[in-house]
């Protein structure tokens, strides 16, 4: 008979099974043996055939193939953050010939290889052998056969996974910092160009001042290239002496300048925290306050479209949690409206998507699963106990009346002991009209995360 793990709302959940250690190391592994310039449609294709061809266990291939998903969709979601570092161009055909050109945003795929995963608190097996041998030991074999289900790992790629994998969360998270400095550094170290974008894009200064680098004729040169898009704009106005660059970051302004304000847009919606970091930095604090209130910028109609596309997205942790932790200060009501509506809407999807037992309903479920995982973790606290009491804490018991486990303890996690009790007389609510052993269950899951904070 096949076991089925019941949802915990305990907090050693937190700490994933070795199982998860193995599968990221494998999805990971697969990826970068399988990927060099291809597509990533293409890989997706030829890894799926590979798992329906090899002999595994069904719950083991189901583990991989979600760990594979995993991968591939942190992948994408790196190459449409850098996708708009390009101007969009119409198709040409090379000169004498019938075949189109490449695309600029096409030479992103020459980088995958420079992809740099993050570790998540690292804890490497040699440090696991000292706290315990025997756990050590362990964690080394089965990194060991998890390994061998590769069939192509790339040479030296050894430690690099296997440091990353111990960690006590199994995120599948791209360092786009880190990535950017390798591809400076390795990949474009013949290429000033695409230097220059990448060091535009993560506010390197050290790279953007380097004389011997980027010189004012190479400068004028990407002037002709690059002008047209506000983040080259902005740099290479600042970049040009230092007087612009003091009137660029001038305290008199009350407003800052436009040049100011579009880079600062496209930091927010693209998700490049350093470069707005870097601004916001440099800024008074009246200038400061335009960017947050502005009606352009986030909060005043119609300046809320880019908050609601920011929870929309759901991609981009850090600049999500720089802004919710300020404009919770400003305007916490407005802003728990626009996020409840991406919350719920996600919420919503995941619950009716679980119902399709097809491919495609699996796929979309998991992806308004990952989407409620990223609001929930992402949000300050003010606002995700805004969201989740909202409307009489419509979320838990939705996903209680679609009996919905996985989704109803997620959501318990995140809630505390006042909202408990009040979400304690909502379920009980339910249970005095309906008493099974299914809503039996879900009060007892309510009932014990009680009992580990009260």
């Amino acid at each position: 008979m096949e076991l089925i793990e019941d949802p915990t709302t305990s907090r050693l959940a937190d700490v994933p099974q070795l199982k998860y250690f193995c599968t990221r190391f494998i999805a990971i592994s697969l990826f970068q043996a399988n990927i060099r310039w291809r597509r990533l449609p293409d890989v997706v294709r030829s890894l799926k055939g590979w798992l329906a061809e090899i002999e595994l266990p069904p719950i083991m291939r189901k583990q991989i193939h979600s760990g594979i998903g995993e991968t591939i969709c942190e992948v994408q979601r790196w190459g449409e953050k850098h996708v708009v570092l390009f101007e969009e161009e119409k198709p040409k055909l090379i000169s004498d010939s019938r075949i189109l050109r490449v695309q600029r945003c096409e030479h992103l795929r020459m980088f995958y290889g420079c992809i740099t995963w993050k570790p998540n608190n690292p804890l490497s097996a040699d440090d696991a052998l000292l706290v315990q041998p025997e756990l050590g030991l362990r964690i080394r074999k089965a990194l060991f056969c998890a390994a061998a289900l590769s069939r192509r790992v790339p040479a030296g790629a050894g430690r690099g996974p296997f440091q990353m994998i111990m960690s006590t969360s199994c995120r599948y998270e791209i360092d786009d910092l880190a990535t950017a400095e390798k591809i400076i550094s390795r990949e474009c170290a013949d290429w000033p160009q695409m230097q220059f974008q990448f060091a535009c894009a993560y506010a390197m200064l050290d790279c953007l001042t380097n004389e011997s680098l980027f010189d004012r004729i190479r400068r004028r040169a990407f002037a002709k290239k690059l002008s047209g898009h506000c983040l080259y704009d902005f740099w290479l106005t600042i970049l040009s002496d230092s007087i612009a660059w003091e009137k660029m970051f001038s305290s008199d302004a009350l407003a800052p300048k436009q040049k100011l304000s579009l880079v600062f847009q496209f930091a927010i919606a693209n998700g490049y925290f350093e470069l707005m970091n870097f601004i916001w930095e440099r800024v008074s604090e009246p200038q400061r306050e335009d960017f947050l209130i502005h009606p352009n910028c986030l909060l005043d109609f119609p300046g809320l479209l880019q908050w609601r596309r920011i929870c929309f997205k759901a991609k981009h942790r850090e600049v999500m949690r720089f802004l919710c932790n300020r404009l919770c200060v400003i305007n916490p009501n407005a802003l728990a409206r626009i996020t409840w509506n991406s919350f719920y809407d996600a919420l919503h999807r995941c619950l009716r998507d679980f119902q399709d037992a097809d491919e495609s309903g699996s796929e979309m479920h998991d992806d308004n699963v990952r989407k409620l995982e990223f609001l929930l973790e992402n949000c300050c606290p003010r606002l995700r106990s805004a969201m989740l009491s909202m409307e009489n804490f419509k979320a838990i018991t939705d996903a209680f009346a679609y009996n919905q486990s996985e989704t109803f303890a997620l959501l318990l996690e995140y809630l505390d002991a006042e909202q408990l009790r009040s979400a304690r007389e909502f379920v009980d609510r339910i249970y005095d009209r309906k008493r099974s052993e299914q809503v039996r269950g879900f009060r007892q899951m309510v009932m014990r995360r009680q009992n580990t904070i009260d």
